[in-house]
């Protein structure tokens, strides 16, 4: 598995391998206790939008761009309340 870097150290070009972050992120929130349904629920949704993205190495700047566009087209989310 590849290390994730400090976020100290993103810019809004560091590419980002999705499918690693994922799969990090998932082991963290199942070591710190979460419920195999909520790990699912995780899943399912981040891989989402990933599909929605496209893309599996984004920069951090396309991940901001195309996040804003997921949460306004599958809900009634406001640019405001981000």
């Amino acid at each position: 598995m590849s290390k994730i870097r400090n976020i100290s150290s993103i810019t809004a070009k560091t590419v980002i391998d999705m499918k690693a972050l994922l799969e990090e992120f998932l082991l963290v929130k199942e070591a710190n206790g979460l419920s195999p349904r909520t790990l699912k629920d995780y899943r399912y949704h981040i891989e989402k939008f990933i599909e929605f993205l496209g893309l599996n190495y984004p920069t951090y700047q396309q991940i901001r761009i195309a996040l804003l566009k997921y949460l306004i087209a599958s809900s009634s989310f406001s640019v405001n309340s981000f």
